[in-house]
């Protein structure tokens, strides 16, 4: 059985990074037609090896009554078309026709935009390069753990299993997560989301097994004061605002779990007169010890001087606690949107988060072979019963 395991992980190993490769020279950014053509590619992929398989052409108008969809038109004016983008999802079933435990496997293939102003800047034809790495945009984030999902038909040909795989690969996970609301809002409109076991999603994990997921909470800061001369200031100006809103958000960080990002200041006409309005944009993550709405509390309270808004970008915070033993994903994820159908889900893929969306982005090559057989052990000791 042994030997027979290890042939069957080669061999998913060999599709894993050919299919990788190919995807990776398509370049599925936001808004690309490279994402119909991937999702064409995953199409005749899983029809030749034995699935099921639909491409799911839908847009924001299917998923906008949705209360937790994400408009990230409002987080970034760059994609202010986005309501009126196509969009293209894959989902693929391979059933036993045996009773047992039902997976999902998911993931994204989009890849994610470094810089807007030059979209082809970073982009990076795959090859193999020394030490094992596969190089190219999306390598790590998620394409390698993605499709050793995607050729888990070669364990499962191999063996007698019971039970069912669904799998999903979408887009805009880089924007959001719209594409897993979607896949989610689908699978559950056709029935197939009544008795599933676990998700898995192949997110970069260092082949770590992840039962909990940050929270991602993106706000908007307006202060103002009155403009006088500036040897004649009595009240504080927006900057001395900002500064006393800066001291409370340091304190805020000795919470366990909440991290606060300034990104973007804006404010200020002349450098002799104080500040009369100022814009601040920022981020906050935390762990899930503290929810989504607690954290506005907490920020509302600590801004008094000035109006917060919330961008309606937000990804609660995730902890599976049927899994209890795993590790910190120390990102936002699709995890809590499977979550929402009370679907337990790890988040446990190759690769490091250190090497998504950097411009010469690669992945050890050894790692993914070391994912896909603990991956193939897993659903074995799941789903499999005896070698054919």
């Amino acid at each position: 059985m042994k030997n027979m395991m290890e042939y069957l992980s080669t061999k998913a190993y060999v599709e894993t990074v050919e299919l990788t490769m190919r995807i990776i020279n398509e370049y599925p950014i936001y808004g690309s037609e490279a994402q119909k053509r991937v999702a064409e590619i995953y199409r005749e992929y899983f029809l030749k090896n034995g699935w099921d398989c639909i491409v799911d052409e839908y847009s924001y108008k299917d998923i906008q009554s949705i209360d937790y969809v994400r408009k990230v038109w409002e987080y970034d004016p760059f994609y202010g078309d986005y309501p009126s983008k196509l969009k293209y999802n894959v989902y693929a079933v391979l059933d036993s026709h045996r009773p047992g435990k039902t997976f999902i496997l998911n993931g994204h293939f989009d890849i994610d935009i470094i810089d807007k102003a030059d979209l082809n800047r970073s982009y990076v034809k795959a090859k193999i390069v020394e030490d094992n790495r596969l190089l190219g945009r999306g390598s790590t984030d998620m394409l390698s753990g993605l499709n050793s999902l995607a050729s888990i038909h070669n364990l499962l040909g191999g063996i007698e299993w019971s039970g069912k795989i669904i799998f999903t690969a979408v887009v805009d996970e880089e924007i959001g997560g719209n594409g897993t609301i979607r896949a989610c809002q689908y699978l559950s409109e056709h029935g197939y989301l009544d008795d599933v076991y676990e998700c898995i999603i192949a997110e970069p994990s260092n082949n770590l097994k992840c039962n909990e997921s940050m929270g991602f909470l993106p706000f908007n800061i307006a202060i103002t004061s009155k403009v006088v001369h500036m040897n004649a200031q009595t009240q504080m100006d927006a900057s001395e605002k900002l500064r006393n809103i800066m001291n409370s958000f340091a304190m805020l960080k000795k919470y366990d779990g909440i991290n606060i990002n300034i990104g973007q200041l804006s404010g200020g006409t002349d450098p002799s007169l104080p500040i009369d309005e100022l814009t601040v944009r920022g981020v906050c993550s935390v762990r899930s010890n503290i929810t989504l709405d607690r954290l506005k509390e907490l920020l509302l309270k600590n801004v008094s001087d000035a109006k917060i808004t919330f961008v309606p970008l937000q990804i609660e915070p995730y902890r599976n606690t049927m899994f209890p033993k795993g590790y910190l994903f120390p990102s936002a994820c699709d995890a809590p949107i499977f979550g929402r159908y009370n679907i337990p889900t790890i988040i446990w893929g190759p690769g490091s988060l250190e090497q998504a969306h950097t411009e010469n982005e690669y992945i050890d090559l050894d790692e993914v072979r070391q994912y896909i057989i603990e991956l193939h052990q897993y659903l074995y000791n799941h789903l499999g019963t005896h070698s054919t």
